[in-house]
Parts: structure tokens; C-alpha cells; sequence
């Protein structure tokens, strides 16, 4: 089983979920039920009524509608299993995935200090390569970054130390409605300090939730 569900993005009160079915047996699969969970509570239980054929698969999306609309960033748990009496290997039924809710910003001048206790409602993610993401809302107190420019915290790579060895990690902000912006302005304080030749960090945007990006400038 499989869920499709973006890394992150901006959801309503009304979202409407696909999952991916795989039958692994021999025999066919008829008449079984299809479980969705958000945050450990059933959100929908559901009977596919078709036959899914030994080692086949199918995409299944539930009627009922899911609530992942926020006010601030916000981790959504998301499990969904089948349930089925004559399959006799259930440890396979089941699979799990987070997604992040993001705000959207339409209010200006747009200013963020993160000391909402919720790093200012951006987030973190990293590229999947196993090494993870080492940002954090602190006050840098490594061995060549050390305090904020303004206000009391800041995003950084390990407030205490280096960040790690091959890391490929991002901050994302909230999504900004540039409608009624035509000449949108960004400024931040940055200090950094990186492998020469080897590592080094970029700024970029995406006009597609994310499903894109580019870098800013050079």
C-alpha cells in the first residue's frame, strides 16, 4: 500500500486521498475494506468492491474528504491499511507517510523573527539520501557562527556544532500570494560558514507548490 500524498503543501478542509493497493498473492482480492488514519484516528473506512488480481495493483481514492487545513505549519500522520479475512499475512497491509501543512501568506510587509515556538511557521526537509535534515530554530553557537543578527533565534545547521558530512537540507517558507504584488522584494541577514570547493547554499523559489525549483540570482 502506498499513499500519494506531496512532501509538503498547502491542503484544505476537503482533501481527497489516493492510495496505491498492491496485491502480493497468487489469489485474487475482492471485497476487502480500505482504512484511512491521520494523526492515529480513523478518518475512513471504505469497501473496495472489485477484484484486485494476484500481483496487481490499483489505485483506490477514498469519498470521504480529509481535514489537513492549518493556521500554522503542522505535520500531518497519515496510515492507511487494508483489511481483508482470508489473507494470512497481514504484516504487509499497511503503510505510513508524514506531510506538512504550510500556510499562505497574503498580508504585507511580511516580517519573521521565528520565536513563535514554531520556527515562524517555515520548515525543514532533506533530499532522501539518509542523512537528514540538521536545521533547527536556535541561537548559533558553533565554532564559526555564533548568535543572531537581530531578535533572540534564528534557522541554522546545528545551532552547536557542523552541520553533517554529504547533508543536502532546506528551509521552506510559508507559500506567499504575490497577487496583488507585482514587484516583490525579499531581505534576510545570513551568515555562514562552508567547505570551499565542496559545499555551498543557495536561495530559491518555486511557483508550483514546490513541485519545482530555482535558484535566485547566481
Amino acid at each position: 500500500t502506498d499513499i500519494q500524498v506531496p512532501e509538503f503543501g498547502v491542503f484544505s478542509n476537503s482533501e481527497i486521498v489516493t492510495v496505491s493497493i498492491e496485491n502480493v498473492g497468487v489469489l485474487d482480492a475482492t471485497g476487502f475494506d480500505v482504512v484511512l488514519e491521520v494523526n492515529g484516528s480513523v478518518v475512513a473506512t471504505e469497501v473496495y468492491s472489485g477484484s484486485l488480481g494476484g500481483f496487481s495493483s490499483v489505485d483506490y481514492t477514498f469519498t470521504t474528504p480529509v481535514d489537513l487545513s492549518v493556521s500554522t505549519l503542522t505535520e500531518f500522520a497519515l496510515t492507511a491499511y487494508t483489511v481483508f479475512a482470508d489473507d494470512n499475512d497481514n504484516s504487509n497491509n499497511s503503510f505510513s507517510t508524514t506531510t506538512l501543512s504550510q500556510i499562505i501568506v497574503n498580508s504585507y510587509p511580511y516580517s519573521q523573527g521565528f520565536e513563535d515556538g514554531n520556527g515562524g511557521s517555515w520548515g525543514t526537509t532533506d533530499s532522501g539520501n539518509g542523512v537528514g535534515s540538521n536545521w533547527e530554530v536556535g541561537v548559533p553557537q558553533g565554532p564559526d557562527v555564533v548568535g543572531v543578527s537581530e531578535e533572540f533565534v534564528a534557522w541554522t545547521t546545528n545551532a552547536n556544532g557542523n552541520y553533517s558530512v554529504n547533508e543536502q537540507s532546506w528551509v521552506f517558507s510559508p507559500v506567499f500570494d504575490f497577487t496583488n504584488n507585482s514587484k516583490p522584494v525579499i531581505e534576510f541577514d545570513i551568515a555562514y560558514s562552508l567547505e570551499g570547493a565542496f559545499d555551498g547554499v543557495a536561495f530559491q523559489y518555486s511557483t508550483d507548490l514546490g513541485q519545482t525549483w530555482t535558484n535566485l540570482g547566481e
